[in-house]
C-alpha cells in the first residue's frame, strides 16, 4: 500500500522479529511491555501478531488475542512519523470480523478514538483509573453482525 510516497506491507512477525516489535513498544508507549512479555505471548496459540514494514523496517504492530469466542485488541502502535497514513486503520481491517471484539483506550486519546468508532468500535463503559492517576479508559466494543 502506498501512502505519502512511502510503500508499506502487511508482515505476520516471526520470532526473531520480537526485537524490532519491541522496539516499536519503546518508542510508542510511556509503559511499554518488556521483551519477554512480548515473547511470551506470541508462543501462545491464541495470540496474533500483525505488522507493517516500510522498506523492510517495522513501522507498526499490533497485537490481539482470541478467547472464549472474542476478540481483544491488546496493542497498537504506529510509530509517529508513520501516523495519519492509514496504517493503524489496515491493521485493525485485519482483525477477525466473526466474532465481539474490545479494547481499552485512554480517554484522551481522541484520534486512537475516532479511528475505533469508524471501525464500528462503540463506547460501552468506563474503567476509572486503568491507564493510572487520573487517567481513566473507555471500554469499546464492536459487535459481531450475524
Amino acid at each position: 500500500m502506498c501512502t505519502y510516497g512511502k510503500i508499506w506491507m502487511i508482515k505476520y512477525p516471526e520470532k526473531d522479529d520480537m526485537d524490532d516489535i519491541h522496539n516499536l513498544e519503546v518508542c510508542c508507549f510511556k509503559q511499554p511491555w518488556s521483551k519477554a512479555m512480548l515473547e511470551e505471548n506470541f508462543s501462545l496459540d491464541n495470540y496474533f501478531f500483525v505488522a507493517a514494514t516500510v522498506d523492510g523496517y517495522y513501522v507498526a504492530y499490533m497485537m490481539y488475542m482470541v478467547i472464549a469466542g472474542e476478540v481483544t485488541l491488546n496493542r497498537i502502535c504506529v510509530l509517529p512519523q508513520y501516523r495519519r497514513m492509514g496504517i493503524a486503520e489496515a491493521l485493525i481491517k485485519l482483525l477477525p470480523d466473526n466474532m465481539d471484539a474490545t479494547l481499552e483506550v485512554d480517554v484522551n486519546n481522541i484520534g486512537a478514538i475516532r479511528l475505533y468508532q469508524k471501525n464500528r468500535f462503540t463506547i460501552e463503559g468506563k474503567r476509572k483509573g486503568y491507564y493510572g492517576c487520573n487517567r481513566d479508559g473507555y471500554i469499546l466494543w464492536r459487535r459481531y453482525e450475524k
